[in-house]
């Protein structure tokens, strides 16, 4: 409409969800159908980042980063980026896609144990597992922040990945990757927490083993907040999908689930830490899991990074293949099928004031 900006034709509607680092809100756009350049979908997520944050921790360019990447991205199962734009306080707004179904963490936590089911759990994560093969292969990209919070459910129950704030980009054009970052029990055993050890892509895949976890068991602790806030409706005990807490408890875990799958042997079940075998003793016995569906966890959570394999050879796991029970996904032309063709979305062009942020030099610091 004449005389408004780019801003003013977004609608918060309310709150999703807020982090240190930014906001993210629905919206609504306002926008005419031929300017939002989609099947006239007025929902949309906006995200705040948190500029003087951003600043204050000295990772402005992670911010940039995040842009770059979901610029960049032309994928089914990643979140799509429709503009970028700067706030009146000089904060920068990513303009995204709109997921209607929440995201893995809530399904997980509304399913309880046992988990998903396995067709379901299978269908997700073989999504989750080409859109990380897409950020490799062909963006060079390390997500480093897979969680079932970062993997949305869109209007058909399709994953999509989300929340690219602490991608590693280029990554291996430039100097590895070493930061300790990520998020709590799902970052892989090679990341050094003192940032001296380099790590490549296949921390994603030991995270996507540990989402694999929770997905088939419905692995879920309350997370309580400090005793006097708990009264407040912003602080009501929230249920958190959460894998072991270490790479051992999860070992002698599925030592223990083998036993019951009838592939290991008691003995082997019994030879791990104390601390380990009362995890494993505090989860009711799996019963359910496939032997390759536990085979597909132990693959991605090998202490070794090569021992995970890479994204596209893990798409002929076991987990995958064909069986009378489940829907298959081994050969080549289901996993094709897998990725429906979807047409190229309209982009707003990046001149001017839908990615005004761009040239802000406090945006560059």
């Amino acid at each position: 409409r004449p005389g408004m900006s780019l801003l003013d034709c977004f609608q918060i509607t309310r709150l999703v969800g807020e982090g240190n680092f930014g906001t993210v809100y629905e919206a609504r756009d306002l926008r005419d159908q031929e300017l939002r350049g989609d099947a006239g979908e007025r929902r949309c997520a906006l995200k705040i980042l948190h500029r003087k944050k951003y600043r204050a921790e000295g990772m402005m360019a992670r911010a940039r980063h995040e842009r770059q990447v979901l610029k960049a991205a032309r994928h089914p199962f990643i979140i799509r980026l429709l503009c970028a734009l700067r706030t009146p306080a000089r904060e920068l707004a990513l303009v995204m896609e709109y997921c209607p179904n929440g995201d893995l963490n809530e399904l997980v936590v509304r399913r309880g144990r046992p988990g998903l089911e396995e067709g379901l759990a299978r269908r997700l994560l073989a999504e989750v597992l080409l859109a990380l093969q897409y950020l490799h292969e062909e963006l060079d990209v390390i997500f480093r922040d897979l969680k079932p919070e970062n993997v949305v459910l869109d209007a058909a129950m399709h994953a999509k990945l989300t929340d690219f704030g602490l991608v590693k980009v280029n990554a291996t054009a430039e100097e590895a990757a070493h930061s300790f970052v990520g998020s709590t029990f799902y970052v892989a055993p090679e990341v050094s927490a003192y940032g001296c050890e380099p790590y490549g892509n296949a921390v994603d895949l030991y995270a996507l083993g540990l989402v694999s976890w929770v997905c088939l068991t419905g692995g879920v602790r309350v997370v309580v907040g400090p005793e006097e806030n708990i009264a407040s409706e912003a602080s009501r005990p929230l249920e958190r999908a959460e894998p072991p807490p270490t790479h051992e408890a999860l070992q002698e875990w599925l030592r223990a689930a083998q036993v019951v799958a009838g592939v290991g042997t008691p003995a082997s079940a019994s030879q791990g830490s104390q601390p380990a075998q009362a995890f494993a003793c505090s989860l009711p016995p799996v019963t359910g899991l496939s032997v390759p569906a536990l085979s597909w966890v132990e693959t991605l959570t090998a202490r070794e990074p090569a021992a995970r394999g890479t994204a596209g050879s893990l798409r002929s796991h076991p987990f995958f293949a064909r069986s009378g029970l489940h829907p298959p996904l081994a050969c080549g032309d289901e996993w094709a099928a897998l990725l429906p063709l979807v047409s190229e979305p309209a982009t707003p062009t990046s001149t001017g004031s839908t990615d005004s942020w761009a040239w802000d030099p406090s945006w560059r610091a």
